[in-house]
């Protein structure tokens, strides 16, 4: 397990808050449904294949 994912499963990483367009949210959470997992954890996921492109 890579140290990004340790963080976030032992609830030891750093705490971002953020504001997004209600109707962007709601897609969020429409396609986190879909795939059966929690908003938040499909958010990080998001994050860190947008991070992957970066590389």
């Amino acid at each position: 397990m890579n140290a990004n994912r340790k963080a976030a499963v032992s609830g030891t990483g750093a705490r971002l808050n953020m504001r997004l367009p209600e109707s962007q949210l709601a897609t969020v959470k429409a396609e986190a449904g879909k795939r059966d997992m929690k908003s938040r954890r499909f958010i990080r996921e998001l994050l860190d294949r947008g991070m992957q492109t970066l590389r």
